[in-house]
């Protein structure tokens, strides 16, 4: 126990633990967007090619911006660059998922609902 106690004894920081549980919910939000991203471009019936170029149309910024941040990073406060940079990705991303829920689910979804409440009636005895 005293060893485990000692791994994380950085986690006793305040502002480590709040940079640690930050990043990991990025890392973790950054993973489940590729993965939300590919079912999309599946749900509308692209292929695996289609997954490709759009992942690399959403990588290509990523690649820009990375000696742009380092710069950045440099220049300016580290803690602003990172929060400012967080945000504006969740801003972006939460875009995105409500793109994804209101253009891609509605119209599919429109046409699916009404026979489906009639199926429910079919197979149901009572």
């Amino acid at each position: 126990m005293l060893g485990l106690r000692a791994n994380l004894g950085a986690l006793e920081e305040r502002n480590f633990r709040l940079l640690w549980l930050g990043q990991t919910g990025s890392t973790v939000g950054d993973g489940l967007t590729f993965v939300a991203i590919a079912f999309a471009v599946l749900g509308i019936g692209g292929s695996a090619t289609d997954i490709g170029i759009v992942f690399a149309a959403y990588s290509l910024p990523n690649v820009v911006f990375l000696l742009a941040g380092g710069v950045w990073g440099d220049r300016l406060p580290r803690n602003l660059v990172v929060l400012s940079s967080d945000a504006l990705r969740a801003v972006v991303q939460t875009a995105l998922a409500v793109l994804l829920f209101t253009l891609g689910r509605g119209p599919r979804g429109g046409r699916g609902r009404p026979p489906q409440a009639a199926l429910i009636g079919h197979t149901a005895r009572r």
